[in-house]
């Protein structure tokens, strides 16, 4: 049987409210919830949506990342729907990129950056129907919410209880969609590889995970400098390892004395860590993260909002 499912959405978690009733209005009903408050049209060809609990949908539909027609008992088929859902992956963690920051910009709230992935995706078919996803439990909350059986929320699903929703206002969703439109480009994969990699380090900052925070973070500093050296520099002979390309952006006054320290003794780390399984402390995973951060908005010309303090150094 053949499927076609161009759209893709994510929740936002946290769970958000957009424009939350207010003291002395009536409380919401399910088609209140699932109601469409934003809608934006990109010049990539990607059309967003935001309904009023936090469901973002980004329609691929007549783009690169539409997949048309596949048939998910042929293996092949099957194999390059799922790397078009891995893209799609990418992009929607690019519009959770953009929401923190349109959080910060418009009401200076730091909200928690998500990643998505295959599993936290949604699929729709073409008018918005059919949502499906290979994750069990949220399959399972997608069919009861199809019978309008849960209107009080998303649960979270490592607990399987309820949680806070954080009151937004409409113009953050529809700031989030300009800046998505600013900042993602079908062609320019290895800017969403590095907002899906740093997302994924803040992640494992969050969960503890300094080492993992650290290769995820250092994949991103190594490739950055790279192509730091090569826009400032060239491709000379000097420059073939780290510790020289981060020599020769000091020198040229690109990066800091300070950051310059901090890369080279992340470098040496980052190298016992590999050969050695050497331990990586909360420090140096918030230092990586901070200096990846700083020498992607070098690169790429925007700044990416992680909360600080989601691992605390005492």
């Amino acid at each position: 049987m053949l499927l076609h499912r161009p759209i893709s959405g994510y929740y936002y978690l946290p769970g958000i409210l957009f424009d939350a009733p207010k003291a002395g209005d009536p409380p919401l009903n399910f088609s209140d919830l699932t109601a469409l408050v934003a809608h934006y049209q990109s010049r990539s060809g990607v059309s967003l949506t935001a309904s009023r609990e936090g469901l973002f949908r980004l329609d691929f539909s007549l783009t690169a990342l539409d997949s048309g027609p596949f048939d998910p008992d042929d293996e092949k088929s099957a194999h390059r729907f799922f790397d078009i859902m891995q893209l799609r992956a990418e992009a929607m963690t690019m519009h959770a990129a953009c929401l923190c920051s349109a959080a910060v910009e418009v009401i200076n709230l730091q909200l928690n950056w998500q990643v998505v992935h295959l599993d936290t995706s949604i699929n729709f078919n073409s008018d918005g129907s059919g949502a499906a996803s290979n994750f069990e439990a949220l399959h399972v909350f997608l069919n009861e919410r199809a019978r309008a059986q849960w209107p009080l929320g998303f649960p979270e699903w490592q607990r399987g209880i309820y949680i806070g929703r954080t009151p937004l206002p409409v113009s953050i969703a529809e700031r989030s969609f300009e800046l998505f439109d600013s900042r993602y480009a079908l062609g320019d994969r290895q800017r969403q590889i590095h907002v899906q990699m740093l997302a994924r380090a803040a992640r494992h900052l969050w969960n503890h995970e300094y080492p993992e925070c650290l290769l995820n973070t250092w994949i991103v500093i190594e490739n950055l400098l790279v192509r730091a050296c090569a826009a400032n520099i060239g491709r000379p002979s000097n420059t073939t390892n780290n510790p020289a390309r981060i020599k020769a952006l000091q020198q040229r006054s690109l990066i800091t004395s300070e950051r310059a320290e901090e890369l080279t003794r992340l470098n040496a780390k980052r190298n016992r860590l590999v050969h050695h399984l050497d331990d990586v402390t909360a420090e140096e995973a918030n230092i990586g993260l901070g200096a990846a951060l700083e020498l992607f908005e070098g690169q790429h010309g925007f700044r990416l909002f992680v909360p600080r303090g989601w691992a605390m150094v005492f």
